[in-house]
């Protein structure tokens, strides 16, 4: 039997002792009152875990025998029961909760932020956390990127883009809706994806390391740019149609709950390690961009065969 956090109890023939116990409970809200026709103690009690009516029973009796004691799942709601008892002498401990109120959603939400497992928050909120698990979990995804979008916003605060990283960002930033960006960096290690990322952390952009459209599709949620990030495997298998979706400003993602997506056409940028096959796309689609390399002067190089260090001007007079 699953239980139940609101109960309702009439105990009978009771004692000072017995209200005690019942005043000590350990809930979220109780209201007692006394009654004179019958003699009892009619109250009403909401704990902040379910509990099974043989568990309310021995909390409430505090294991007391022979005692008569009328236990049920509450009926009505909690401002129900403070009406029907809040007549003449009454007590009342902690504040009522209406069941599934933002304060239950509040709890839940510190919870699995904790990471504590489904099985105590089954047992703990029931249908609470089966009705509003997805959405609590989308939220506390959505403060996680978001924290970890600033802290990467930080590791680049210092950073200099390079002349070719630069160029890309400004040929991206000045992007017609019918061109699409190719960064072909064919030797490789030039910081392609180092700049994917800067990209992404600084703009509003999607980053993907696949073309398969129903997965971009998918996951697209009307960012102004697309970032495709591919491995050499990846290119062979490109979908030169996922790259024209975005710039068409309409595409179907069937996946999961299919919809006709409309948007505003995006700003398309590839970083691959070959060129793309110019076949599949028109002419006027394709900009293609090769990182020109570059290597930097070191301000100061040590063991001078004179002795002491090379001076940056020193360097600037070497042929290299």
């Amino acid at each position: 039997m699953p239980g139940a956090k609101r109960w309702q109890f009439t105990l009978y023939d009771y004692t000072a002792e017995h209200e005690l116990t019942i005043r000590g409970l350990e809930c979220r809200y109780l209201i007692c009152s006394p009654q004179t026709s019958p003699a009892s103690l009619k109250g009403y009690v909401q704990f902040s875990t379910r509990k099974t009516k043989v568990r309310v029973h021995a909390l409430i009796s505090g294991d007391s025998e022979n005692i008569r004691l009328d236990v049920e799942v509450a009926r009505g709601s909690a401002e129900d029961h403070k009406k029907h008892l809040k007549h003449g002498e009454y007590f009342e401990i902690g504040t009522a909760i209406r069941q599934g109120e933002r304060t239950d959603i509040l709890r839940l939400y510190d919870d699995m932020k904790g990471n504590k497992e489904p099985e105590e928050l089954i047992q703990q909120y029931g249908n609470t956390y089966v009705q509003n698990k997805r959405k609590l979990e989308e939220i506390i995804e959505h403060q996680v990127q978001t924290q970890l979008k600033r802290r990467r916003k930080e590791e680049f605060h210092n950073c200099t883009l390079r002349d070719w990283q630069q160029e890309v960002v400004d040929k991206l930033e000045n992007q017609d809706d019918r061109k699409i960006l190719f960064v072909v960096d064919e030797i490789g290690n030039q910081g392609k994806s180092w700049l994917a990322d800067y990209i992404c952390t600084f703009k509003n952009a999607l980053y993907t390391n696949s073309t398969k459209y129903s997965d971009v599709m998918h996951a697209f949620k009307n960012e102004e740019i697309v970032v495709f990030d591919l491995c050499r495997q990846q290119v062979s298998a490109m979908n030169y149609g996922t790259l024209e979706a975005f710039k068409n400003g309409r595409g179907f993602s069937g996946k999961y709950a299919s919809m006709s997506k409309i948007y505003d056409k995006c700003k398309v940028v590839v970083f691959m390690n070959s060129a793309p096959d110019e076949s599949k796309l028109s002419a006027d689609r394709l900009d293609i961009y090769r990182p020109r390399q570059e290597m930097s002067k070191p301000d100061v190089v040590p063991n001078h065969p004179q002795g002491g260090d090379v001076t940056p001007e020193e360097v600037g007079k070497c042929e290299i």
